[in-house]
């Protein structure tokens, strides 16, 4: 029980990335950042991220990003959130297209809920049928490090013969924030 306490208050005032196992089989680990905590009402409405019927503030970048989710390119504009607690981080939301609206995810007890920073190429907590929220139990742990990044686009991760096409040396061993 201990152990718990130290893990909740730790996760709760810093919002990090953090690995879980997904629900739907227990066994995939996902990345993603900790945004809601048990009783936390999310929400997205006209585009913008609300916590607990407090607007994220959101301030866009000089920065656009072309992201690769699944076979489609998408062209992004770069934001970066403020949370209440003064956490700060970098999103990507479709330029054109992005989630408007969402349903009102209201957290249950001893569960979290989890959004990608690429907020509309990302399975997450909002998606309640594969990833939905997130219990306790299925938490690993914080993520901290970019061992390795592979562009599966242009070469398989199997195929280390071609690492020198698909490897992404610029993200090796960067600190996640």
């Amino acid at each position: 029980m201990v152990i718990r306490s130290i893990f909740i208050r730790f996760y709760t005032t810093t919002l990090d990335i953090i690995v879980f196992k997904t629900p739907a089989d227990n066994r995939t680990d996902y990345i993603k950042r900790l945004i809601g905590l048990p009783g936390d009402v999310i929400q997205i409405i006209d585009g913008d991220l609300h916590l607990n019927n407090i607007l994220i503030q959101k301030k866009k970048l000089e920065i656009s990003l072309n992201i690769n989710c699944g076979k489609e390119i998408l062209e992004t504009n770069v934001y970066e959130e403020t949370l209440p607690n003064g956490t700060k981080y970098i999103v990507a939301y479709r330029r054109e297209g992005t989630m408007k609206n969402s349903d009102r995810f209201i957290v249950p007890k001893n569960h979290y809920f989890f959004m990608g920073d690429n907020r509309d190429c990302s399975k997450d907590s909002r998606f309640l049928g594969s990833v939905g929220y997130v219990n306790f139990n299925n938490l690993v742990g914080k993520a901290q490090l970019i061992f390795f990044s592979n562009d599966s686009k242009n070469h398989s991760f199997f195929k280390f013969w071609k690492w020198n096409k698909s490897v992404r040396m610029d993200r090796l061993f960067k600190k996640i924030r």
